[in-house]
């Protein structure tokens, strides 16, 4: 049960944030400024941004003590600008057959930017070369 007045939100993924748009969307340099716009674009539009946990993941591992602050911050709100993307079982056989070409996380974000019919965001447009459509991802 829900508490009274309380109403779902439904949001449409649009974007897909993969590892290397999560580190350049922390650098703190005008790579920073582009990510971010990107982010707020897709807010504007109603719809949300997805960041898979695995890339969420290995961008926290690359990144400095305060860059890591502002990595969970974009995924720690519920009306946050994005929405942490978790790695649910019916998912683990596309994302463990995947991952036998490209690294785990690139697999993790390439299954759900396939699953949600949206664009994947990304420095990294080689990684997915023969895993995703060339339309579906966007050089940033």
């Amino acid at each position: 049960p829900q508490p009274s007045g309380f109403r779902a939100r439904r949001v449409t993924v649009r974007l897909i944030l993969d590892t290397s748009a999560l580190v350049a969307y922390v650098a703190g340099d005008t790579r920073s400024v582009e990510v971010g716009e990107l982010l707020l674009n897709v807010e504007e539009n109603g719809d949300t941004t997805g960041v898979p946990a695995l890339c969420l993941v290995e961008a926290y591992q690359q990144v400095s003590e305060q860059q890591r602050a502002k990595l969970l911050e974009l995924v720690a709100e519920e009306e946050g600008p994005a929405t942490l993307l978790p790695l649910p079982a019916a998912d683990v056989g596309a994302v463990a057959r995947l991952a036998l070409r490209i690294p785990i996380a690139q697999a993790h974000a390439a299954t759900e930017a396939a699953k949600h019919g949206a664009i994947l965001g990304t420095y990294e447009r080689k990684t997915y070369a023969d895993s995703i459509a060339t339309d579906d991802i966007l050089d940033l």
